[in-house]
């Protein structure tokens, strides 16, 4: 079957045809391979490249020109598989900088020490299983900041537990949870304030919320936050904490 013919079928999804004009080509990849592999210095090029690492560039450049092929352009197939696997040669090395390839190793070389049995591919870390450990952590972290809310609210007389479930679990307003209770909107707020003044002087949930500050504080770092804010991020968040505890241990007031 022609090359061209082949490389619509390729460009179809068919990898039996993939296999079919890199057979036919096969000879000509090679010498392709091994002058590409010259041009560069051979044995002494600075790529760190080897004679298969050649030959791989010019499957790819096959690769390439078979999904770059376009009929309506009246050229043959292999007239594109020069500049493809140029182009692949390029994106391989080129893109990730001399000095990168001047300092690569082997993956299956045996990691030093005690670890002989484990190659440096082992020690490569998958990123997505770390962000499922860092999501399974984080959602553990809330289901128990969650239960130890849960507790404190219980600790808080009824009706101000409920006050503080409507304004800050289902959103309400003031003025809608005074009509709900029968009372004013400065009744709601006054019991709002004890209660919140009552929960940060709960110790377990005073650890979270120190916690939940130190997660944060390398956030809004840069230059624009002192542009913003006039200040450092870490800044404004031990002012935010010192404010509540002044709050909530006035007797501290003095010392601070």
């Amino acid at each position: 079957m022609l090359n061209e013919k082949l490389a619509l079928l390729v460009q179809a999804g068919d990898a039996a045809a993939l296999d079919e004009v890199t057979r036919q080509n096969s000879g000509m990849l090679c010498r392709m391979a091994y002058r590409l592999y010259m041009a560069h210095g051979g044995a002494e090029n600075p790529y760190g490249m080897e004679l298969e690492d050649a030959a791989q560039i010019s499957f790819m450049g096959l690769y390439g020109a078979c999904m770059a092929y376009d009929p309506a352009k009246g050229f043959k197939l292999l007239a594109y598989l020069r500049r493809q696997t140029q182009r692949a040669f390029r994106d391989l090395y080129y893109s990730q900088g001399n000095d990168t390839l001047l300092w690569a190793d082997s993956l299956d070389k045996p990691l030093p020490g005690e670890f002989d049995d484990l190659t440096q591919q082992d020690a490569l870390p998958d990123e997505s299983a770390r962000q499922a450990f860092e999501d399974c952590d984080e959602a553990i972290y809330w289901q128990q900041a969650g239960g130890a809310i849960d507790t404190a609210l219980a600790a808080l007389p009824a009706r101000q537990a409920a006050t503080l479930r409507m304004k800050y679990v289902e959103g309400q307003y003031l003025e809608a949870i005074g009509e709900q209770q029968g009372r004013s909107f400065q009744s709601v707020r006054d019991d709002i304030n004890r209660a919140l003044r009552k929960l940060r002087r709960n110790g377990t949930l005073w650890e979270y919320y120190s916690g939940y500050i130190t997660a944060r504080a390398y956030r809004a770092t840069g230059l624009s936050a002192w542009r913003e804010r006039c200040g450092s991020h870490m800044e404004l968040l031990i002012e935010r904490a010192d404010a509540t505890a002044l709050e909530c241990f006035p007797e501290t007031r003095r010392t601070l």
